[in-house]
């Protein structure tokens, strides 16, 4: 996963570094930013699963008394 999303990132910025004008730029500008999203995304559920896993509350519980 990790892998797939930094291929996902990289890949716009090569093109975008290569001088792409137009439509071409547009595309890899909104590849480069869902690549980001995706790696957030993956990291936020990693975290998620490491908190589960420890008992931490989640952000969107309530203490328990």
């Amino acid at each position: 996963m990790v892998i797939c999303a930094g291929i996902i990132i990289a890949i716009p910025i090569y093109a975008l570094s290569t001088g792409m004008q137009g439509a071409d730029l547009l595309i890899a500008g909104g590849a480069l930013v869902m690549g980001i999203a995706l790696e957030i995304g993956f990291i936020r559920t990693l975290m998620a699963r490491r908190r589960r896993r420890q008992g931490t509350p989640q952000p969107s519980e309530k203490p328990r008394d």
